[in-house]
């Protein structure tokens, strides 16, 4: 028999499988010598729990990121009422999807909507997250807003308190393009 380490590109970028064949004698070959097939099972062992480490780790890389370099966002959203701001923000807070959202009253918004123009007195909900939770956090206005179309808006975080930062990451949950 003899071992022959391959490596095929996988999910976790790095793997190690074994490939087992039987030779045929021939006069002049020689079978491996058994410390070379010790070694070769010992680089196939290692590089088994490295496959298993990194299969393991990957969906707990997270926990592993700079909290400085998992991007977020600042993401606004109108409401109509004081009500719905809070029944909004109570959603995303308890759900990990925002770890904080300010309610600024007062807004005046002009808009077209049916074919005409409307003007109405809204809320502005400026919510913090990370970018990787802008698709299910959007997906969680939607489906306790009472507009048809509500606004989603999210814009990139450049800099800011690297403490602030540190603490929006941490109280939120992690999303799954949160690894840097």
């Amino acid at each position: 028999f003899f071992f022959s380490p391959t490596a095929p590109t996988t999910e976790t970028g790095v793997s190690m499988s074994v490939r087992v064949t039987k030779q045929a004698s021939a006069p002049n070959k020689q079978a491996p010598s058994l410390p070379s097939a010790r070694l070769a099972i010992c680089v196939i062992g290692v590089g088994l729990l490295c496959t298993l480490s990194l299969a393991w780790l990957t969906p707990y890389a997270h926990a592993m990121a700079d909290p400085a370099e998992v991007p977020t966002v600042a993401v606004y959203v109108t409401v109509p009422d004081k009500e719905t701001g809070k029944k909004v923000a109570a959603a995303l807070i308890e759900s990990k999807l925002a770890a904080c959202v300010n309610m600024i009253p007062g807004v005046e918004s002009m808009y077209w909507w049916d074919g005409k123009v409307n003007t109405d007195t809204e809320l502005l909900l400026m919510i913090k997250s990370r970018a990787s939770l802008v698709e299910e956090l959007t997906a969680k206005v939607k489906a306790v807003h009472p507009y048809d179309t509500p606004e989603v808006i999210a814009v990139n975080i450049t800099g800011g308190a690297p403490d602030y930062l540190k603490w929006l990451v941490d109280s939120t949950k992690a999303g799954g393009t949160d690894v840097v």
